[in-house]
């Protein structure tokens, strides 16, 4: 039963990416976004992951970067899909450059030049390595062509 709800999900995930796979038409969510609140399973994240941005390209490709005491490092990346006007589908690159086997779907909603971004993805146990922990986001960005230039 299990394997017959595995095979469902990733069918359906599937099924999901390839309708969308046709890469999206400029859209608000291309550019460049500035986090600025987070929340995780309903606690603030950490000040040192707060400083990040997130930039969406028009090849269905995004790329996202935190600066920890002014230094740039790679935060994530990987491929998007759009089904709708407010789902996102995710496949994250790992450090080899080969995409992860599990994808996240995402809502958003983008107002003016502010995006408002939660759902769930899935956190490897450090304690064990097989079992996944189901962690919660809420995240706010502003544009970054909306923020005063330094």
């Amino acid at each position: 039963m299990k394997k017959i709800i595995i095979v469902s999900l990733l069918t359906f995930v599937l099924s999901q990416m390839l309708y969308a796979a046709e890469p999206q038409k400029e859209n608000k969510l291309t550019g460049t976004w500035k986090l600025i609140k987070a929340v995780t399973n309903g606690k603030p994240n950490p000040q040192i992951v707060m400083d990040r941005d997130w930039t969406f390209y028009p090849n269905n490709t995004f790329a996202g970067k935190v600066y920890i005491n002014g230094a740039e490092k790679p935060f994530n990346s990987g491929i998007f899909f759009l089904p709708n006007d407010t789902t996102m589908i995710t496949l994250h690159y790992a450090p080899d450059k080969k995409l992860y086997k599990l994808a996240y779907t995402y809502n958003f909603h983008i107002q003016n030049d502010s995006l408002h971004f939660y759902g769930v993805y899935f956190n490897r146990v450090s304690s064990e390595p097989t079992m996944l922990q189901m962690m919660y986001i809420d995240e706010w960005w502003i544009k970054q062509s909306s923020l005063p230039q330094k």
